[in-house]
């Protein structure tokens, strides 16, 4: 039987749920959730292994999206750039400064975890 929904939606339907549990991760992560308790530390004190972990989790789930999206970015610009490239020779420099651009996505992420991982 089937359901009618193609495997484009259903994939884009996934990403959709990754990407609001990735949204509110790092912005609990941002807005100070974990933060503010592990910021307000004195020397004596220790984390709890659970707030660590929730705060590791949300760190990667902020790069994994980053990633995904640089990923389906380079996935677009490169197949749309290789076919662009075997018509017209003459502009594969435009071509890799626009997969460049999707790469710098993935920049962008590690950016953010390092950023996140010194507040841990």
């Amino acid at each position: 039987m089937k359901l009618g929904i193609d495997k484009k939606w259903g994939l884009f339907a996934v990403f959709v749920v990754a990407l609001f549990v990735a949204l509110f991760a790092t912005t609990s992560f941002a807005s100070g959730l974990f933060a503010s308790r592990l910021n307000n530390l004195s020397a004596e004190e220790e984390v709890s292994i659970g707030d660590r972990a929730f705060a590791m989790l949300g760190v990667g789930i902020a790069f994994g999206c980053a990633a995904l999206g640089a990923g389906i970015g380079i996935y677009g610009a490169g197949s749309a750039g290789a076919s662009a490239v075997a018509e017209r020779p003459e502009i594969s420099t435009i071509v890799i400064i626009i997969t460049a651009l999707a790469e710098a996505i993935a920049i962008y992420g590690i950016v953010v975890v390092i950023l996140m991982l010194s507040k841990i």
